[in-house]
């Protein structure tokens, strides 16, 4: 019975891992079927081939293109009746204007440009503040037809970090350095056996264009004023120690490999289902 015990106590770290492998293996073959995983070289400008082998991957069954009337055109109605443009309403929120614009050209551009098909979820815009450090709230999701803003706490790559705040930021594989830029989300969030639910993105810009290739998600992770590092630490021994970082389990939080976690929840996980399918999301940082 002692030798049974022993052996499902000493076996299943590994069964998970070896899961894990094979989940993350068959994610890279779907990619490079569909062309994202093969950069034509490992630069921090490589040129955007994220949907260049693949016209249309994320939507491919439906062609149809949505038709699109420009962010700063449109309107809302503000508290007191009257109308506003859906840009000064995010402003009057607290959005700060530069980013703001970048974002709005962004999107405009993405829905007239050659990802039009696959920029099918227009209903929300996500800006990431990379510059704020994590436990600060930088990512702002914007519902475009609501008018709301939520915001929440996010990670950064662990070699964007230094002293608790970003600084560097890279496009290159196994920089562990966050990317910024313009990213399109996967088709459809997923389970994974240890950071929860995740989706993929796709970079659309210059500065991310090898965003799939390095398995940069949108995912659940321990961030922000929720974060509890015993968790962390409890969670950190399931990995054979040669795969541990010391940096993950930090007071603020903890880092990561260039992803962009938001903390642990049913709240995220709502979120996830709404941005799914083709969202846009928009990270800058201070030399942006």
């Amino acid at each position: 019975m002692m030798c049974r015990l022993r052996f499902i106590l000493i076996g299943f770290p590994f069964a998970l891992m070896t899961c894990l492998f094979m989940s993350e293996l068959a994610e890279a073959q779907w990619g490079q079927n569909h062309g994202f995983d093969s950069p034509t070289q490992n630069s921090d400008q490589n040129s955007d081939q994220n949907f260049a082998a693949d016209p249309d991957p994320l939507l491919a069954d439906d062609p149809v293109e949505l038709a699109h009337v420009s962010l700063f055109q449109r309107m809302l109605t503000d508290e007191n009746g009257l109308p506003q443009t859906l840009f000064d309403h995010f402003v009057a929120l607290g959005i700060p204007q530069e980013p703001l614009t970048k974002a709005f050209k962004l999107f405009d551009q993405t829905a007239n440009d050659r990802y039009r098909k696959q920029f099918k979820n227009r209903s929300f815009l996500t800006i990431i503040n990379s510059s704020m450090p994590m436990n600060e709230q930088g990512f702002w999701l914007l519902d475009l037809k609501a008018g709301t803003v939520d915001r929440m706490a996010v990670s950064h790559g662990r070699r964007t970090d230094v002293g608790g705040k970003p600084k560097y930021f890279s496009n290159r594989i196994n920089s562990f350095k966050t990317s910024i830029g313009g990213f399109l989300t996967g088709r459809k969030v997923e389970t994974h056996p240890i950071f929860g639910k995740k989706m993929n993105l796709y970079g659309i810009s210059p500065t991310n264009s090898n965003a799939f290739a390095r398995g940069i998600w949108v995912h659940e992770y321990d961030v922000g004023p929720e974060y509890n590092q015993a968790k962390c630490r409890r969670r950190e021994q399931h990995y054979p120690s040669g795969l541990r970082h010391p940096e993950w389990c930090r007071p603020e939080g903890e880092l990561d490999e260039g992803c962009f976690g938001i903390p642990r929840g049913a709240h995220t996980r709502e979120l996830l289902k709404k941005i799914k399918g083709g969202s846009l999301i928009y990270a800058f940082a201070s030399q942006d």
